[in-house]
């Protein structure tokens, strides 16, 4: 009995729930006295979570039944019965809260319409297709609209034959609307990812005076994930930002998050102007709190931000964002160390660089993403502290043994670290200024590329282009 899916099912549920069903169940079902027997043998047995040697067939027909065999008439199976109530109370538990918005509106016109309240179903169709209209853009606004327009024709209200054939246009209009947007959207995820297969389909092309804005503002981020030349980043990006505040806040939170792995690319592969643009993005999303989920901040994003507010030199900011969100920095277990290294970071670009050392030898470093980024800032303290000594030496060889022998961090992060490595060592050597210093613009995966060129010629700057 233990293992019934019955009694799984109730594990599941909280004390308060079980309450609940308790109620419901005895308010439908009170009157089938066997099956009311069990269910409250069974439910004395909560206190052990329902694992006790007496949740077995024998002792509950012993118990309930004073017999070693049960035979009750017209349910084979008592224990089946109560999952099968089970599952009708969470069903309409769930229908209860999670039915908003459009769901809850889309089941009232079932109502209507089953009920045959003809007037009452019409006006609420009319409300329903206005409240998508303005609802904020995803990309199901369509296939809600093509769901409304079905639920007209195919009902006993459908109109005559011509009116029918207009509704059957509204409603390829939607659908096909539907995947143009799905199609362009996705395809923007898997190009990002560079998982898109090899002669694999493009999104079919609209003409311009039939995109909506959810198809025509992804179409754009697309432009911008394929690098076509035709592509003005400024002039993208704003028209970007102009259309977001009409999505939905989870396809704002795509479309950004995209934009700043656009820049973050360009930043990688040498376009260092693009730190900007980034750091623009950042501030933009934290004023939206896009980058806010149940009021906590991604431990990646915090120390993100604090780097990018450094390379801008944007660092008064920076103090502040830190006193600011260091209690929303989300998980709480890495909380302690994103503060050490985002002070860290702090340290390193007013160039103290002991103490840059002194705050990352405490952090625990817990996560990848904070050894990553704490190897990377301790790297280039070392050389302006140790530079020759045996010290430095052995940093430098664990720095590439750690990174050589990582087969979690993505190959491009390895390169980008390596390449690091590779021109801090060219540091400690003679070198002639210009031909260094051109070698290491042409790269293009480096991580603290823009600190390695200074070092190389430290009356360099870089144009923001802004």
């Amino acid at each position: 009995m233990q293992d019934s899916k019955y009694i799984k099912l109730l594990k599941t549920l909280s004390p308060s729930e079980r309450k609940e069903f308790n109620k419901y169940f005895l308010a439908l079902y009170g009157k089938q006295q066997k099956i009311v027997a069990i269910h409250k043998y069974i439910h004395k047995f909560s206190k052990y979570h329902f694992v006790h040697p007496k949740l077995e067939n024998r002792y509950v027909r012993q118990k309930v039944f004073d017999t070693e065999m049960y035979e009750g008439k017209g349910l084979s199976n008592p224990m089946s019965a109560l999952n099968v109530y089970l599952e009708e109370f969470l069903r309409w538990k769930k229908i209860n809260k999670d039915a908003k918005g459009y769901e809850k509106d889309k089941l009232q016109l079932k109502v209507y319409k089953d009920r045959r309240l003809d007037d009452l179903f019409l006006a609420e169709l009319e409300t329903v297709k206005k409240k998508i209209r303005a609802a904020p853009l995803d990309m199901w606004q369509h296939l809600r609209s093509a769901e409304m327009v079905s639920m007209l024709h195919y009902s006993p209200l459908a109109p005559k034959l011509e009116k029918k054939k207009t509704t059957l246009l509204d409603f390829q209009h939607h659908i096909n609307q539907f995947y143009q947007n799905i199609n362009t959207k996705i395809i923007c995820e898997l190009k990002q990812r560079k998982e898109i297969l090899a002669g694999g389909e493009e999104a079919g092309k609209m003409e311009e005076e039939n995109k909506d804005d959810f198809f025509a503002t992804y179409l754009l981020l697309l432009d911008l994930i394929e690098e076509k030349d035709t592509i003005n980043f400024k002039e993208t990006k704003n028209r970007i930002l102009e259309k977001l505040p009409l999505f939905s806040r989870i396809d704002q939170s795509i479309i950004l998050t995209q934009l700043t792995n656009y820049c973050g690319k360009k930043t990688k592969s040498g376009a260092l102007h693009y730190a900007w643009d980034l750091f623009d993005i950042y501030k933009y999303m934290l004023k939206e709190k896009t980058l806010l989920v149940d009021n906590k901040l991604s431990h990646v994003h915090f120390n993100n931000i604090v780097d990018f507010g450094g390379k801008t030199n944007n660092l008064k900011w920076v103090e502040k964002f830190i006193k600011d969100y260091s209690n929303l920095i989300a998980p709480k277990h890495l909380r302690e160390d994103s503060i050490k290294i985002a002070k860290a970071s702090l340290h390193f670009e007013n160039k103290e660089y002991e103490r840059v050392i002194q705050l990352l030898n405490e952090v625990k470093f817990l996560d990848m993403a904070h050894a990553m980024r704490g190897r990377w800032l301790l790297l280039c303290s070392h050389f302006e502290v140790n530079n020759g000594s045996q010290t430095f030496k052995y940093f430098c060889d664990a720095y590439e043994i750690f990174f050589k022998r990582n087969e979690v961090v993505h190959p491009i992060t390895i390169e980008g670290s390596l390449n690091l490595l590779k021109y801090v060592k060219l540091l400690s050597k003679p070198y002639e200024v210009e031909a260094l210093f051109e070698q290491v613009w042409k790269e293009n995966s480096m991580y603290f590329k823009f600190w390695v060129l200074k070092k190389i010629k430290p009356t360099f700057q870089l144009k923001t282009e802004k």
